[in-house]
This record gives structure tokens, sequence and C-alpha cells, in this order.
């Protein structure tokens, strides 16, 4: 066996050592400088990022929430238009300082993004949102990324790359969105939890048809409840574990008088799954039954909704 000294110990060849910035380090690892340090990029968490545009009269600010780890970096790039670096290297953020100077964003790019839980939430004077065609798939948790805008009332996310999310708990909650809101090109696949994930949003028609059938979804507790102006949804292949993923499910949308269909067959729906909504207007009086029965909804195929 062949040796050779590496600072001041001998060490067997077939080790494969390099230098690095004067000192010998193990050659299959890498290295990079931080700070004017060398670091194993194997013991580094690299930062998250994404770039927007911003109009905004004051210079926006996007901040790490609780124990996160993230900021941003605002430049005036004239016209009342400021391009927003976020990073983000551990939990969320949001907009802690002028929100309500934000009217609209686009997006620029996404370079592995994975966290956007309350990226674009509370932006009440927000008018305009524009994906741009940029890649989401990075993305794991939108749990609030759209609640709570009050002025936004379209927002076209036919190219939202869904496939790797797991977690859309509140996403559009409180968002007074309305009209025709298609969604139904998005893949749910991988989602677990649906936990309020439109209530009190002021959508009128809701088109989920082509999502397909996904039996991991844990939670779909109010997760179209309280909708004040929602007439029909087409809710498709979407099926829950157990019968308390389906808890007030479309408890308080009281406009709601068409339901394309909804399968319960493996779990048995929950009672309260229809609480305070006028959908017994439309299924079939066999159907009425199977709703009100005391083992809960089994099947419901209403008129198709227009």
């Amino acid at each position: 066996m062949d040796y050779y000294k590496v600072n001041g110990k001998w060490k067997e060849i077939s080790s494969n050592f390099i230098k690095v910035a004067g000192k010998w380090k193990e050659a299959h690892k890498e290295y990079v400088k931080v700070n004017g340090i060398w670091k194993d990029v194997s013991a580094i968490t690299l930062p998250e990022v994404m770039e927007l545009e911003v109009t905004a009269a004051l210079k926006p600010v996007w901040g790490a929430l609780g124990n996160s780890i993230g900021d941003s970096v605002a430049t005036d790039i004239g016209n009342g238009k400021w391009k927003v670096i976020l990073r983000l290297t551990s939990g969320n953020l949001y907009v802690t300082d002028n929100a309500e100077s934000i009217t609209a964003i686009k997006v620029v790019r996404n370079m592995g993004l994975v966290n956007a839980k309350t990226l674009f939430w509370a932006l009440k004077k927000m008018t305009s949102f524009d994906l741009n065609g940029v890649s989401t798939a990075s993305i794991t948790n939108m749990d609030n990324m759209f609640s709570l805008l009050d002025s936004l009332v379209n927002l076209d996310l036919a190219g939202l790359d869904t496939s790797n999310v797991t977690n859309m708990d509140n996403m559009f909650r409180r968002s007074k969105l309305s009209g025709i809101f298609d969604i139904s090109g998005w893949d749910i696949g991988n989602v677990k939890s649906f936990n309020q994930f439109m209530e009190g949003c002021h959508a009128d028609h809701i088109d989920v048809s082509s999502w397909t059938n996904n039996t991991s979804v844990g939670d779909m507790t109010k997760m179209f409840s309280f909708m004040p102006n929602v007439k029909d949804i087409k809710i498709g292949a979407l099926k829950g574990k157990t019968s308390s993923s389906y808890k007030s499910m479309f408890d308080h949308s009281s406009n709601l008088v068409c339901l394309d269909k909804i399968d319960t067959t493996v779990t048995g729906g929950d009672a309260s799954m229809f609480a305070h909504s006028n959908l017994l207007k439309h299924p079939t009086v066999a159907e009425q039954t199977q709703i009100q029965s005391a083992t809960g909804l089994k099947y419901v195929n209403g008129s198709p909704c227009p």
C-alpha cells in the first residue's frame, strides 16, 4: 500500500485527497466558499429562491415567519416596479412591510422554492397576478398561498404545477375571487390535506372534474364551506381516506344547488357534510334519503351542472 503525508499525517493514496485552499480534503466531496470559509456542500442548506416583479408604490418586504429563516431583496426598477428576490432557507415567508401598497405581481423565475405557504397571503390591494409560465414543480406546500385577497377577482392558475404539492390547506380561504374557477387540470396525486381549501371564497362555479382519484386525502374539512356565491361544483373523482375526511365539506354554502358527483362509497361520508346548504334541491329522492341517512352519504350524482 502506498502512503503520502496529508496535513502532517500519513494517508493511504487510495483515500484520494485533494488540496482546497491550502488544506487537504477528501476528493469525493464538493466544497464551496461561504463567507470566506470553505464548506462541504453536503453540509450546507442552500436557499430556495424565487424572483418576482412587483408593482407597488412603496418598497415591498417579505420576511420570515416565526422560526423560519429567509428574507427578500427589493430593487427599484422604475415606473413603480420592484425586482424582488425571495430567499428561503427554512419555514415560510410573508409580506412584512407595505403589503397594502402591492397592486400586481409577476413571477419571473423559480429556483427551487419548496415552501410557498403564506407567500401571497393578505395582499388586499393586489388586482393582478401573473404566473408567467414559470414552473412551480418544486413547491410542496401551498397552505394559505392565495388567501385573504380582497381585490383580486380573476386568477388564472391553469398552468400551476401542483404535482409535488402535499398541502393545500386554506389555499384560497376568504379570497374575493369570483366567476368560473377552472383548476380541473391540476395534478393532485400527492395532496394529503385540503382543510378549508376555498372556505369563504367568492367563486361562482368550480370545476375540479378532471382531478384524478386520490385516496390519500386525509382532510377535506370545510373544503368548499361558507362560499356565499358558489352555485355548482364539478367535483370529479376526489376521495377521502375516512368518513371524517368529509367533515363540513360544503357547510353553509347556502347557494350551492348542483354537485355533479361525489363518491364516498369507501368511507360513507360524514353527517355534517352538507350542513346548512341547499344541495338537497337537486338530487333525487333516493339520493336525498342516502344523504340524510344515519350512516351518512353513500353516493350523489345530481343533475349535470351547467
